[in-house]
């Protein structure tokens, strides 16, 4: 959501490619905002991280949330975190982070790796009455969800449960693309892994047959030097030139 009203009548309007949000105490009397979140608390810049990544900056907010206490969450969406906000009205600098840890300084996507606390480009999230968080984390096809995300920053701070990667947090998905005459890979590497692609048998790249097309399977090895290999979920084809892979550490 990018626009949102806490339980006092204040909104918040995630104005993205400001690099910002703003606040309105009265947005039914005054439509000149009060406050700016991810500027410094200047309304006149719109720099994407001003000043480096921090507890104030921002860049390219998607998503905003409030929960019944007036905690502020926003998805800073190219920072590839979730910051949170105790006292919004009282200061503009997030108290956690989600996404890296304990660090308000990174921006990585996965660090650290697909797993229970990195996210890869944070686009939305919800908080239930229960006040459970819940985080869009979309270049991982997932949602994560926090049972206490006012809890004490920890090193790690782990997400409860993950939606859309059969319970597993450490699920990705590869996007394997064949083009005529050569084979390319992309999509997530992780620490510790080696990952290479083949064409399965009757469509091997040949000079004499460089323009076919076939399913594919993915090779990848873990860190304990285990080889595992995964059938492709749909054949490639010359109109359909991916092979998707769900592949787990």
């Amino acid at each position: 959501m990018t626009v949102t009203v806490d339980t006092a009548g204040h909104l918040y309007v995630a104005d993205r490619s400001n690099n910002r949000v703003l606040q309105y105490d009265r947005p039914l009397a005054s439509q000149v905002a009060d406050r700016v979140f991810g500027q410094g608390g200047s309304f006149a810049s719109n720099t994407c991280n001003l000043g480096g990544t921090s507890t104030s900056s921002l860049c390219l907010p998607l998503g905003i949330a409030v929960d019944s206490g007036r905690h502020l969450y926003v998805a800073d969406r190219n920072n590839s975190r979730v910051l949170e906000y105790d006292s919004p009205l009282a200061s503009q600098d997030a108290d956690r982070v989600f996404g890296h840890g304990e660090s308000f300084t990174h921006n990585d996507c996965r660090l650290g790796g697909v797993n229970a606390s990195s996210l890869c480009v944070a686009t939305g999230m919800a908080v239930d009455r229960a006040g459970h968080l819940y985080i869009a984390d979309q270049a991982n096809n997932r949602v994560l969800e926090y049972d206490s995300p006012l809890a004490p920053q920890t090193p790690d701070r782990p997400a409860d449960r993950v939606l859309g990667q059969g319970g597993s947090f450490n699920g990705f998905e590869l996007l394997v693309r064949h083009t005529p005459g050569y084979r390319r890979q992309t999509g997530p590497q992780l620490p510790g892994f080696r990952i290479q692609t083949t064409l399965a048998p009757g469509f091997p790249y040949t000079a004499s047959n460089r323009r076919r097309s076939g399913p594919a399977r993915l090779r990848w090895q873990v860190s304990d030097g285990s080889p595992r290999t995964l059938s492709s979920r749909r054949p490639a084809s010359p109109g359909w030139p991916f092979s998707r892979f769900l592949a787990m550490t």
